[in-house]
């Protein structure tokens, strides 16, 4: 905030303040309500003007026609773009549009106040409401924009100097870029994950044209930099300025987010939702998720963690069917914005990896079997050794993946194997407190149909009947938003349909 600004917001404060007090002390006949309201656009138009006589002032200024002032060398050269935009016009109109209101306030306003006549409040009613439709039409917002610009162009022309000299350092920078410590890394990436070659390479190659975009740029801000005042384009120069600059910086920048990117597709991390709690106090109910994340590195040394974060109310409720599911997967030979942010049964965005295992037949089903090295994690996903996963089931998640939908299974009897319903997750996570508390069917919250607050509310709110104020909030999570349904691109191939038939994917 500029001290302009904050010289308007404190004169409108002022006088909002004395008015409102002044009224307070003396009393009247105008009533309460209209006198706040008179109160508040008085105000507003003095902070109006403030800001767009100060905005006319400082173009009058850089466009030399300030009074006694003497005409700056760069002026024909900004005068000539502010004619070209008619930001003289624009400034002028608004400049005009608030001076007349404020005169209209004086002539209108003013005297009903003065004379506290509740006889003309209406009259009084209809001059401030008028007075704010039209202060509101005056393109202030658009005067202090253009005013700005002027500003920053006159910094151009006086800097071309500077800039001219970071240019040459950043064309420099730009043919310089060396290549020879990046291929190495690309190369090795592609090997292991021929699919991402292409993505990569477009990479690469949208860096190897920085050194020509950079030649070009600087001969641009050269020409420029060599003209006359008189024939300057100021906005040219700063752009062909800016322009090197970023150049400059993507050297670095675009380097390290290319390795950043081959070091995605080594490693893999899920998380999943293991846990769900509701904590009703005095003052407010908590809502708590307890997630476990799971990491695997380039080395396929993996970490488990698992910890308890505090959500909000609507988070808890939208995630409340997802118990036991992953909310955010992203395994090997994918970029880490590839995730796949649909909620999913665990490990199901593993299989059709060929990196994680194959696709075997099996009783005139195709069912998947893991890599020796992968054993560990049908144990660290909760699955039993006697669950499998078929290829009709897989081709089912996927079909609702590219849909964003979420998909919970099925078992030969029909039932739902995954999520809070899902017949394994109330087996295998019967401990967790969410089961042990009957999913909190009995808590004040649900049996109030999430109205309840606190305890400290109860008496008050079955008094009067009114429903409290509900309280959201996310989760905060590392990875992402916790659990979107929405659909994200996966790269995943799909393998060949399988016959169909009665699946017998396990319990």
């Amino acid at each position: 905030m500029d001290l302009k600004t904050i010289a308007a917001f404190f004169c409108a404060v002022v006088l909002l303040g004395g008015i409102i007090v002044a009224m307070a002390v003396f009393g009247g006949g105008i009533s309460y309500a209209a006198q706040t309201e008179a109160a508040e656009e008085a105000a507003a138009l003095e902070a109006a003007w403030v800001e767009i006589d100060g905005d006319k002032r400082k173009l009058d200024e850089l466009l030399g026609g300030g009074a006694g002032a003497e005409k700056p060398a760069w002026a024909d050269v900004i005068g000539k773009l502010a004619a070209d935009g008619k930001w003289s016009a624009t400034v002028e109109d608004a400049h005009g549009a608030v001076s007349s209101l404020r005169d209209r306030w004086q002539k209108e306003a003013k005297p009903i106040l003065d004379a506290d006549d509740e006889k003309r409040e209406e009259q009084l009613l209809t001059v401030i409401r008028a007075c704010r439709e039209e202060r509101e039409k005056a393109d202030i917002g658009r005067a202090t924009v253009l005013v700005k610009k002027a500003v920053d162009l006159v910094d151009a022309i006086e800097k071309r100097e500077q800039y001219v000299a970071q240019g040459e350092k950043d064309l420099e920078t730009c043919n310089g870029l060396d290549l020879s410590d990046l291929e190495p890394v690309v190369a090795k990436a592609v090997a292991a994950w021929p699919d991402k070659k292409e993505a990569l390479q477009r990479q690469v190659d949208r860096l190897k044209t920085v050194p020509g975009r950079a030649v070009r740029a600087h001969a641009a801000l050269s020409e420029q930099a060599k003209k006359e005042l008189k024939d300057l384009n100021p906005r040219a120069l700063q752009v062909k300025a800016g322009e090197l600059a970023d150049l400059a910086k993507s050297v670095t920048a675009e380097k390290a987010n290319i390795v950043a990117l081959c070091g995605q597709l080594d490693h893999s991390w899920d998380k999943m939702l293991v846990d769900m709690e509701i904590k009703e106090g005095y003052e407010d109910s908590e809502f708590l998720h307890q997630y476990k994340v799971v990491k695997v590195d380039a080395n396929d040394q993996h970490t488990e963690q698992s910890e308890w974060k505090k959500v909000g109310e609507a988070v808890y409720k939208a995630h409340e069917p997802y118990m036991g599911m992953t909310l955010e997967s992203k395994p090997k030979g994918l970029f880490d914005h590839e995730a796949v942010k649909v909620v999913s049964p665990p490990l199901y965005s593993y299989i059709g990896n060929r990196h994680y295992g194959q696709w075997n037949e099996y009783q005139g089903r195709r069912r998947w079997v893991w890599h020796s090295r992968y054993g560990w994690m049908r144990r660290s996903y909760y699955y039993d050794d006697d669950y499998h996963w078929y290829h009709d089931d897989w081709d089912d998640w996927d079909s609702h993946r590219r849909s964003g939908r979420v998909y919970y299974g099925r078992s030969t009897r029909g039932t739902v194997l995954f999520g809070t319903s899902g017949s394994r997750t109330k087996s295998r996570y019967g401990q967790s407190r969410y089961v042990k508390n009957d999913g909190y069917k009995k808590s004040a919250w649900k049996s109030s149909g999430g109205k309840y607050r606190g305890s400290r509310y109860t008496a008050s709110n079955t008094s009067s009947g009114s429903s409290s104020t509900r309280r959201t909030g996310s989760s905060g999570s590392s990875y992402g938003s916790s659990g979107s349904s929405s659909s994200s691109s996966s790269g995943y191939r799909r393998g060949s349909s399988s016959s169909s038939g009665s699946r017998s994917s396990g319990k």
